[in-house]
This record gives C-alpha cells, sequence and structure tokens, in this order.
C-alpha cells in the first residue's frame, strides 16, 4: 500500500456498506488483459459510467535500474519522454489541448505515464502515447536541459528536511541493494550523465516485454484490444535485459547516523527491513500495524508521543515495493525530548509484540483499510494507477486480491510480523540534531 495517513473522514467510511464498496473498486471479474504477439500486456476495466477514460502505460523499471554510478538516469529518461523528438506537441501539451490530464514519475520500481482524457479523444491519443514511449529520440540539447531542470528541482527538494532524512535514512538502511540512491540521483551523478547514457538505458528498458498498458474507464475492450495491437504491438520484441540486483543482506544489529544542522526542533527516523510483494500476507500484516500507529489524533503514534508532550509531530510509513523495503517512525521533537521519544517508539513497538490485537480492534482496522482502498481508487487515473503499481511489482491481481488477503490476516499474523520485522536489534536511527543541542547520550 503507497505510505498515506488516513486522515480523519474515514473514521466515517468505516462501515459495512463502505467495505463493500471498497471490493467492488477493482472487481477481477469486470477486468479483461491480454499479451500481444510482442510481450506487451494490455490491461482494461471497462467504466462507461462517464464519459471518460484514463490511460497508463508502466515500465517496470525504475531508480533500482541505474547503473552503478548513474543514479538519476531512470528517472532523466522519464522527463526526456515529454520532449519531442518530431514535429508536432508533445504528449503533454496534445493532451492538456484536449481538455485532460497527464502525469509522470518515476519510483524505484517503475516509471509510469497516467493520462486522463474524455473517451471521444482517446482512440486519437493511442498513437502519440505509443510514439512517446516506444519512438522517442533523444538530441544532446534536450538531455542537457533537462538535466539542468532535474538539477533545479534536486536543489528545491534538498532543501527540505524530509528530503535530508530520507537520503541519510536509505542510506543506511540500505548497505547492497539500490534502494539505498536517491530516486533523482545526486548532484554529481545527474551532472554526468550522457546522452549515450539515456539513449542505452532506454534501448535496455524501454521493451514490449517490459510495459504495460492499463485503460480503466468508458472504452470497449474489443475495440480497446484492437487499438493496442495496432499502435504497441507493431513494435517489434526486444529481449528485457535481465535483472541481476544484489540482495540486501538481514540486518542483526542497529545502526545510526547522527547530522547537526540549524534547526529547532530534532528530527529522528527509525527505519526496520520490511517485506517486499513476494511476501503478500506478511505486507497486508504491516499495512495494519501501520494503520494501526497512524489512524488519526486517537492513533497509537499520536498516544505515545504527541499525547505525552514526548513530540511536535509524528508519522509512520510503509510502501510496498518489489524487493524488501522499509518500515519507518518519524517524529519531530524538542532537543530535550529527544531520548525519551526514542524510547516510547521502541516501547510502542514492543507492545505490537507483547500484546495481541483483540478481535474488535483487528476488524475495525480492517475497516480503516478497506476505506482507505476505496478512498485511494475514486478516479479512473487513480485506478490506473493502482494497477499499474502492482502490476508493476507483481501482477495487477494483487491489487483485486488485496482485500480478501487483508480480511484473512489474523491476530497471530500481525504479532508475527511485528516480531519478525520490528525488532529492537535490527533498526536504523538517522537523527537530524540542532546544532546547539547537547550531544551527550545521542548515540543509540
Amino acid at each position: 500500500m503507497r505510505t498515506r495517513l488516513i486522515c480523519a473522514v474515514l473514521l466515517l467510511l468505516g462501515s459495512l456498506a463502505s467495505v463493500a464498496s471498497a471490493q467492488q473498486v477493482l472487481d477481477l471479474a469486470r477486468i479483461q488483459d491480454q499479451t500481444l504477439g510482442n510481450g506487451m500486456k494490455v490491461i482494461i476495466k471497462s467504466e462507461p459510467y462517464w464519459r471518460a477514460v484514463a490511460l497508463g502505460v508502466v515500465i517496470r523499471s525504475g531508480a533500482k535500474d541505474d547503473p552503478a554510478g548513474k543514479a538519476g538516469l531512470a528517472h532523466l529518461v522519464e522527463h526526456l519522454l515529454f520532449e519531442p523528438s518530431l514535429p508536432g506537441k508533445s504528449l503533454s501539451l496534445a493532451v492538456e489541448d484536449l481538455g485532460g490530464a497527464v502525469n509522470a514519475y518515476t519510483s524505484a520500481d517503475f516509471t509510469l505515464i497516467n493520462l486522463a482524457v474524455a473517451s471521444q479523444f482517446a482512440p486519437d491519443l493511442m498513437s502519440q502515447l505509443a510514439g512517446t514511449v516506444f519512438g522517442a529520440r533523444f538530441v544532446p540539447e534536450q538531455v542537457e536541459a533537462e538535466k539542468q531542470m532535474v538539477l533545479r528541482e534536486m536543489a528545491d527538494r534538498d532543501s527540505a528536511l524530509q528530503t535530508r532524512l530520507s537520503t541519510l535514512g536509505f542510506d543506511l538502511a540500505f548497505t547492497v541493494h539500490p534502494y539505498r540512491h536517491p530516486i533523482p540521483g545526486t548532484r554529481e551523478s545527474v551532472t554526468d550523465l550522457t546522452l549515450a547514457d539515456a539513449q542505452q538505458f532506454y534501448q535496455d528498458h524501454y521493451v514490449p516485454g517490459n510495459m504495460a498498458l492499463i485503460a480503466v474507464g468508458d472504452v470497449d475492450p474489443t475495440a480497446f484490444f484492437a487499438l493496442a495491437r495496432q499502435h504497441f504491438g507493431a513494435v517489434p520484441a526486444r529481449p528485457r535485459l535481465p535483472e541481476n540486483l544484489p540482495a540486501e543482506p538481514p540486518q542483526t544489529e542497529p545502526r545510526s547516523r547522527i547530522r547537526t544542522m540549524d534547526i529547532a526542533n530534532a528530527v529522528i527516523q527509525f527505519a526496520w527491513q520490511a517485506p517486499g510483494i513476494s511476501q503478500p500476507a506478511e505486507v497486508c500484516a504491516m499495512d495494519l500495524i501501520y494503520t494501526a500507529m497512524t489512524r488519526g489524533e486517537t492513533s497509537l503514534l499520536s498516544k505515545a508521543l504527541n499525547a505525552q508532550r514526548l513530540a511536535l509531530h509524528s508519522e509512520a510509513g510503509f510502501l510496498t515495493q518489489k524487493y524488501p523495503g522499509l518500515f519507518t517512525i518519524t517524529a519531530i521533537t524538542p532537543p530535550d525530548k529527544q531520548l525519551e521519544a526514542r524510547q516510547a517508539i521502541l516501547d510502542l513497538v514492543r507492545q505490537f509484540h507483547e500484546i495481541p490485537t483483540s478481535a474488535e480492534e483487528l476488524a475495525y482496522l480492517k475497516k480503516l483499510l478497506y476505506a482507505d482502498y476505496a478512498f485511494d481508487n475514486q478516479s479512473y487515473s487513480d485506478q490506473v494507477g493502482t494497477l499499474a503499481f502492482y502490476e508493476a511489482l507483481s501482477t495487477y491481481r494483487f491489487a483485486t486480491n488485496y482485500l480478501a488477503i487483508v480480511n484473512a490476516v489474523t491476530s497471530e499474523q500481525l504479532q508475527e510480523a511485528a516480531r519478525k520485522y520490528l525488532r529492537e536489534d535490527n533498526y536504523n536511527l538517522t537523527v537530524l540534531s540542532p546544532e546547539s543541542a547537547n550531544q551527550g547520550g545521542l548515540h543509540a
């Protein structure tokens, strides 16, 4: 599940009616798929209630696939896709001129292009969408211009505490796996990227068998499959680059990293290795733990920290990834309360080890997740994003089975997941501390 704090309105949605509606959002019976002759997968959810359609192309390669020393390359290539290489408008301008919207982003695991338009315009955009992902032609001037844009974005992000915390935390938690590298890269790595680098990455990863085309909305499946074969299926098959990433070794002792900065309050983050998509029951158990920790003002995390005035703000995070990722707990705390806040977080985690979740509490947490699921899939574009997310990591069917997997999680499984992953001998602690704070006793 993508990390998002559950807002108070979801508490109002935790009814049996919302559970039923959530189960119908991505009903497998309403989804069709085909694999084209060149290996590209096409996924369709026909829902003709509104005269609109969302289209997405997901590339199963992201920042994790950047070659050694070339962090940020996948992100740069995504930027370059929207530079017109042939006469005419770019895809983004073409969509916007039709009153639609287009979005693209690079994650650690994949790259996604997601657009939404009135359904009558979708057939005409199929050719341009195919040309964007299969017919891009990069030129030196575009590469240099996009590098400068990425560097400007990076400068803005680097000034944010969250970016610094995340960069330090991932680098601490991952010793060999490429999840340790920032998705946009670093100033040094991006500066050194070349036209040849972009062309090689594009050639290696933008191949039909490494992609999926997804449509949700007012589409006729038979006609859409025919359009997909015409515009996407005509591209010759090419071998996919084998994925051979180093596995992160199990962590057997705590690690810590402290940086002093010109800030008023301390920022602390605990991070634990967490399950990847190949462990669906454990992923859903961790989603339930995340939900228990973050359910608004009555959340366990808020009670442990905010209510005790140990933190000005606190949150947890868990993002399902293809490979084992991270479960994080973050708090902003007054400097003189930092050690107490750290201990309170560890005490809270220990509760999940020692105190089984009651049947009533577990049922309530599941309702919150059902509501979250429905909330996150309201629009056609949201549904394309969810199907693409899971198709890139494993299969879109994980999205259609998600609620059933959540529903099957037992109190014992939740407790086992906490004991397996959220331990006191394998956390990563990152601290951003005020320069004026007393540094005594800050080591883990």
